[in-house]
């Protein structure tokens, strides 16, 4: 494939894409079980997604969250008014955080970007 993808991406993929196809027409069932089966999978993305919710949804202070961004694949690339940071260091997954927000709703706008953007 001519993409580049981050280590796990293509199974994420793949999970995301097959798991509908399992719970909602048997016709897949077998085979695609045992796809999933006998491939390792984590289950990280829906863990990531409810992690950046529940944490980050009510930040005021960009410092104390960046543990979890980072957490959930993210690199500080770049700090001072701003941070950016890139998903598993990949220019095409970028995400800026203001290191000082002054609206209410920051912290909730970061983590629906990330997941909108990466998971």
């Amino acid at each position: 494939m001519g993409f580049e993808f981050y280590d796990g991406e293509y199974k994420d993929v793949i999970y995301d894409v097959v798991y509908g196809a399992i719970e909602n027409a048997e016709e897949f069932g077998d085979f695609l079980e045992d796809l999933l089966d006998y491939n390792d999978f984590d289950y990280a993305q829906e863990e990531k997604k409810e992690e950046l919710m529940q944490k980050i949804n009510s930040y005021r202070n960009a410092a104390k969250i960046k543990g979890i961004i980072e957490k959930t694949g993210f690199v500080l690339k770049a700090s001072g008014t701003h941070y950016i940071y890139k998903y598993y260091d990949d220019e095409r997954y970028k995400v800026t955080v203001s290191s000082s927000p002054s609206d209410t709703n920051a912290g909730k706008n970061v983590a629906e970007k990330i997941i909108e953007l990466c998971l």
